[in-house]
């Protein structure tokens, strides 16, 4: 992909435009939808896979579907929002809109898990956790 002046575009393209000299001033909080891409050095769509980006806030991994477009909800037993892999960090799991992930971003599927004295159940007509 090439911008207005015919220069390769790297990185995030699309909701989010950045290029590889900035990404680093980009956050988590800045991926507000899942409307975009990543373009690597070499100019081709990461598709199908998931990457390692370092951003502003730390290192996450975004997910991307067949097309190159930033995944969003619940694929392959995985949550993503808005592109990033959700996983615990601090603990050994967390609670994350409705849904409790392990440290590698897999969702659970046990009847309840306590995450810092919060103690969540799973609401058998929805499937999502809730406080208990």
């Amino acid at each position: 992909m090439f911008d207005e002046n015919g220069r390769m575009i790297t990185g995030f393209v699309g909701s989010i435009t950045s290029s590889n000299a900035d990404i680093l001033d980009l956050s988590s909080k800045d991926f507000v939808d899942n409307n975009y891409s990543y373009y690597t050095e070499n100019g081709n769509r990461i598709a199908d896979s998931n990457i390692e980006v370092e951003l502003e806030d730390g290192i996450f991994t975004f997910g991307f579907d067949k097309k190159g477009i930033a995944l969003n909800g619940k694929v392959n037993n995985r949550l993503y929002i808005n592109g990033i892999l959700q996983k615990a960090i601090d603990e050994k799991y967390a609670f994350v809109n409705g849904y409790i992930v392990n440290t590698s971003g897999k969702v659970m599927s046990g009847k309840s898990y306590k995450i810092d004295d919060v103690t969540y159940v799973k609401n058998a007509n929805t499937g999502l956790y809730e406080k208990n």
